[in-house]
């Protein structure tokens, strides 16, 4: 196995290019990014270049360079004597990855470029030693001692052995031929750069990473500068940062995020990146959730592109392995109760109902209900039904459409018999490319419950009770022995439980415990389609699949309050499809609000 500063170096090599310019000067860069390089102005300030790289010369183009001209003829390149080339003909290329955060005094630096000092052809060159601190009061340029570096280095990376980050670039030695080391630029100087370079940069860098072979550097050498995220979390938090579509009020989220502190940043704060680098060096307050998961939560009620769920589902994550899932729901649900309501979002209610004479065909009927109004019938059988397979085609035939006017937005409600709560109509195919399920909310409701009032008072307190924020859950693990009459005593007992949670199918379990809560009024209830194989094998385990399941709904829930069930659950159906959730990947929900019923003597109306 490769130790790991050597597979940093390893991968640093491959990304090392040579730049020719136009006026003779020779000097290095390096991969920053897809068709991206990275060296010094002094070395390509302006204009057509060529770049040299595992032996292909290829077209380059400085897109920036600052600044653009030399200062006075006897002193050095002004900073941050930076430059970005543009190689629109690269071939696939390795990148490193970059930051342009600060390191402390001593780090142990490996300094990579060009050279001819030991031959007379250009060859890489290296030199190792370590960081001896800021150069001059304002830390613009950072001293290296320990080595040499060596005439054509210039544009270099300098590599943080300690991070596996490149951290800056080599400006110039000391001394011509002295082994007194030399001066480099910190990576902090392409903020420098134009905004519209900046964002581009690291919007290329930050999603070329977000899956690559750089985590496992990073992770080998315990990269991050704190213990707040593991390698591959800050990758994929940057990754989702670069698919914000607002642009948030960066002061006014750092602020709520140390929240009840009023310190002001320690620097000043232009973009999300910058914030996430801020946050994730403070502490928890005991008690609390890391800052840093707090602005997540944050951005997630201010995005509604999908990079919402997956922020969220991020968050969660992380969350959980750092031990916060009780202080991050205890958190999020005192901010619920100061959040104004949302937009009641519209509901397509889909009824499908066993004929009188043959329970294995169904009657079909399609309401649709916006901001509180009377329902709309838009489809209404009269004639003899059809088989499920029929029924379902014709649904998803019914529901492109009315999803189309909606503009997509709209909650798909599946009211139907017991025998069908298993059914996935989560995975009607309305769209292009993707699943009914994981472009909308989808849930399934209680056929019979709904012309029952023997148990509507109940049902209806239960309900009220989830959407105050007193509503809790209660769990049925595969090994629970409970009999039905104990079940339900247990139930009355506790009339603020509002969701069921069942780690596997219903019909499983010796005792019928969906029955017997939704008999009690019990509003909500989630399970898995899927079977617990441990437990139907008899086989002991620490953890089944059930567990994990369970564990899934609950990281979930963490970020979440009971009343945002629905989202939570297409949140985990995107999150299984993308391979980052198996355990939900048959997740199945039932959500009955007892205050909308489908109107069966509601008009037939054509919409158009």
């Amino acid at each position: 196995m490769i130790e790991p500063r050597s597979e940093a170096i390893r991968q640093l090599r491959r990304s090392l290019v040579r730049i020719d310019a136009a006026d003779g000067t020779i000097g290095s860069g390096f991969w920053i990014g897809p068709d991206l390089v990275l060296t010094c102005a002094h070395v390509a300030p302006r204009g057509q270049v060529e770049v040299v790289w595992q032996g292909n010369r290829l077209p380059g183009e400085v897109s920036e360079a600052a600044p653009a001209k030399a200062g006075h003829p006897d002193e050095p390149w002004p900073y941050p004597d930076l430059a970005l080339i543009t190689v629109p003909q690269a071939t696939v290329h390795d990148c490193v990855w970059l930051s342009d955060q600060s390191i402390p005094i001593a780090t142990p630096l490996f300094l990579l470029g060009h050279s001819s000092i030991y031959s007379a052809d250009l060859k890489s060159h290296s030199a190792n030693g370590s960081y001896a601190g800021p150069h001059g009061d304002d830390d613009e340029l950072w001293r290296f001692t320990g080595d040499e570096i060596a005439p054509g280095m210039s544009g270099g990376p300098v590599l943080d052995l300690d991070r596996g980050a490149v951290c800056a670039v080599i400006k110039t030695s000391r001394e011509v031929d002295s082994e007194r080391g030399g001066l480099l630029v910190p990576l902090r100087g392409l903020r420098r750069l134009t905004e519209v370079n900046q964002a581009g940069l690291w919007r290329a860098h930050d999603r070329h990473h977000a899956r690559g072979s750089w985590i496992g550097v990073r992770r080998g050498l315990a990269t991050t500068r704190t213990n707040t995220l593991d390698a591959g979390e800050e990758a994929e938090l940057l990754e989702l940062m670069t698919h914000l579509e607002s642009t948030p009020d960066l002061l006014s989220l750092y602020s709520d995020a140390v929240a009840p502190s009023t310190a002001l940043p320690p620097e000043p704060i232009n973009n999300p990146r910058q914030l996430c680098y801020q946050l994730a060096d403070l502490l928890a307050r005991p008690g609390q959730p890391h800052p840093l998961l707090r602005l997540v939560h944050r951005l997630t009620e201010s995005e509604r592109n999908p990079v919402q769920a997956s922020l969220r589902e991020w968050a969660v994550r992380v969350a959980g392995r750092r031990g916060e899932y009780e202080d991050l729901e205890r958190w999020r649900r005192d901010l619920a109760g100061t959040r104004p309501r949302e937009i009641e979002r519209p509901s397509i209610i889909v009824q499908i109902k066993p004929t009188a004479l043959d329970r294995h065909r169904f009657l079909l009927t399609v309401w649709v209900q916006e901001h509180g109004n009377r329902g709309m019938k838009v489809y209404c059988d009269d004639g003899q039904g059809r088989d499920l397979t029929g029924t379902r085609t014709l649904v998803a035939q019914l529901l492109r459409p009315l999803l189309k006017r909606l503009q997509g937005f709209a909650g798909v409600e599946f009211v139907v018999p017991e025998a069908l709560f298993d059914e996935d109509f989560e995975n009607l195919l309305v769209g292009r490319f993707s699943r009914l399920g994981r472009t909308n909310p989808v849930a399934i409701r209680d056929l019979e419950r709904l012309s029952d009032d023997e148990t509507w008072h109940s049902w209806h307190e239960r309900w009220r009770r989830l959407h105050d924020g007193a509503g809790s859950a209660e769990w049925i693990t595969c090994d629970d022995r409970s009999t039905s009459d104990e079940f339900d005593a247990g139930l009355r007992l506790r009339p603020e439980i509002a969701l069921l949670g069942l780690a596997q199918q219903p019909r499983q379990f010796t005792e019928d415990a969906l029955g017997v809560a939704l008999y009690a009024g019990v509003p909500a209830a989630v399970w898995s389609r899927d079977t617990c194989p441990e437990h139907r094998s008899g086989e002991a385990a620490d953890e089944c699949s059930g567990d994990r399941f369970r564990q899934s709904v609950s990281r979930f829930l963490a970020i979440s309050r009971l009343d945002e069930l629905p989202d939570v659950i297409q949140q985990m159906r995107n999150a299984a499809a993308a391979g980052k959730e198996p355990s939900g990947a048959n997740v199945v929900l039932l959500w009955d609000d007892p205050e909308r019923r489908p109107e069966p003597d509601a008009p037939l109306i054509e919409l158009a």
